[in-house]
């Protein structure tokens, strides 16, 4: 994809076996500080899981670290606790930066990470009205009533598709709003990217998240395949949607 992509966040994962946070965190924190991530800041989140106990729901309480590193622009950095890795942006310039990053930092974990068990990439684009008319950038069968109605308030077009073991999941939003983050997306994090403004205005808001599930050992080579897959897929998806090939 090219840098000029309207792309204002990008997120790619890996999923894995639990380790043990505290065994790796010293050496990780090194590694981010050397990749020029030196924001760093550990926290503690509570997560609440229901169990059936005798038909009596029992909630239990785990607690679990997590680590944020942020570069010094305040644009990326990564995510990590004791089941994934994360990378996320809200300056996309391009895929191959950003896997290359991921696949570094989690290098230093493969003494660790035996099983490899979800990878993910998902990007959000924004479109605005006010930049050029919605049907010059998004293609006609993903805008519902747009156009048609002056009373027009929004549309929703979901689609998943699956091919070779990758679940791609295409979302296009157009309504009459703020540009925002989906409410699954930790978007307090990182700085917030020029798009989101906080001016309401007529947009299209494209999401899409392409992934790989299963179980198989960890392999450098293995992770870089799957996940060029993944991102060429998402990419195929994406440019079925817009007007533009990107």
């Amino acid at each position: 994809m090219k840098t000029s992509d309207p792309i204002f966040f990008a997120i790619a994962q890996i999923r894995f076996n639990e380790i043990n946070y505290e065994k790796v965190i010293s050496s990780l924190k090194e590694n981010f500080r050397q990749l020029g991530y030196i924001d760093l800041k550990e926290i503690e989140q509570r997560q609440i899981d229901i169990n059936i106990n005798n038909g009596i729901p029992v909630p239990t309480e785990t607690k679990t670290k997590v680590l944020t590193a942020t570069d010094l622009s305040g644009y990326e950095g990564f995510i990590f606790n004791n089941r994934s890795l994360t990378i996320h942006t809200t300056s996309y310039v391009c895929f191959d930066k950003l896997l290359s990053a991921l696949l570094n930092a989690i290098e230093i974990l493969k003494e660790q990470v035996v099983l490899i068990e979800r990878l993910g990439f998902r990007t959000l684009n924004a479109f605005k009205e006010i930049d050029k008319k919605l049907s010059a950038q998004i293609q006609p069968q993903f805008l519902g009533m747009y156009g048609e109605q002056n009373n027009f308030q929004h549309n929703y077009n979901e689609s998943l598709c699956v091919s070779n073991n990758i679940n791609t999941l295409s979302r296009v939003i157009i309504q009459n709003s703020v540009i925002a983050f989906p409410p699954d997306v930790q978007g307090d994090i990182l700085k917030t990217p020029d798009v989101l403004d906080n001016l309401p205005c007529l947009h299209a808001m494209v999401d899409i998240d392409s992934s790989w599930s299963g179980r198989e050992k960890y392999e450098y080579a293995f992770l870089k395949q799957v996940f060029e897959n993944i991102h060429d897929d998402l990419k195929l998806k994406l440019n079925n949607v817009v007007v533009e090939k990107l």
